[in-house]
């Protein structure tokens, strides 16, 4: 039905839901890719997936940027049908949204720190 990407300043995961399951798939090497399929074997119809594999293939890099993200997920969009991007920060508590007529990764990223908008101190 849905995935839900979550993270914190320790660790990302994507909980896969459906009406009658939610599996947690946690970040592997810091990193958590998701797309609009499931990757868990409990409820995936299919693992392969070519733009799941293109993110992935950060995890080859040194050091990612927000940027690197961003040309990754460009590279992979669904044209019209993309109509949401996020890539998250953990580390500094910081979400980079665009959303809009797609596909949405060709418009730029505005970062929000969610952390100032629910006016919580930065732990």
């Amino acid at each position: 039905m849905q995935n839900v990407a979550i993270c914190d300043k320790n660790r990302g995961a994507v909980f896969e839901i459906t009406t009658k399951n939610v599996v947690v798939r946690s970040a592997v090497e810091g990193i958590c890719v998701c797309t609009n399929h499931f990757q868990t074997k409990k409820l995936a119809t299919s693992t392969e997936s070519r733009r799941y594999d293109v993110l992935s293939q950060s995890r080859k890099l040194k050091k990612l940027s927000v940027a690197d993200v961003a040309k990754q997920m460009h590279a992979v969009n669904l044209g019209k049908s993309t109509r949401q991007t996020m890539v998250f920060e953990p580390s500094s508590l910081k979400l980079h949204l665009a959303f809009g007529k797609g596909p949405a990764t060709r418009l730029p990223l505005r970062t929000l720190e969610p952390v100032n908008l629910l006016n919580v101190k930065n732990r």
